[in-house]
């Protein structure tokens, strides 16, 4: 999932194209997804506060425009690449260490 803190014009890729409302809080979900797509590269135009969505963030894409003026939960998107600090983090060999046993 994305963080609410991501900067607009950020890449990103939907990892969720269901429409079963798992990330819907209310009971009146808007329920279509207006060409939203799996694996496909959106750019994040910007992500706002929403009551009606799980995580409470919808987020905004430059490649959709929605007729009802809402976004897309949060939750359907991660971003296309991981951060250079978080990626080195990954690639860097880890520090030999023993656990301590209780």
């Amino acid at each position: 999932m994305l963080s609410p803190f991501t900067a607009p014009g950020t890449k990103i890729v939907c990892v969720d194209d269901s429409s079963n409302f798992q990330h819907v809080a209310s009971h009146d979900p808007v329920g279509r997804l207006d060409g939203l797509r799996k694996e496909t590269v959106y750019t994040l135009a910007a992500i706002r506060r929403d009551a009606n969505v799980k995580s409470g963030f919808e987020a905004y894409v430059e490649e959709i425009r929605r007729p009802s003026g809402v976004g897309f939960a949060l939750e359907r998107f991660r971003r296309l690449e991981l951060p250079r600090a978080i990626s080195a983090l990954l690639d860097a060999t880890p520090a030999d260490f023993e656990l301590e046993r209780a």
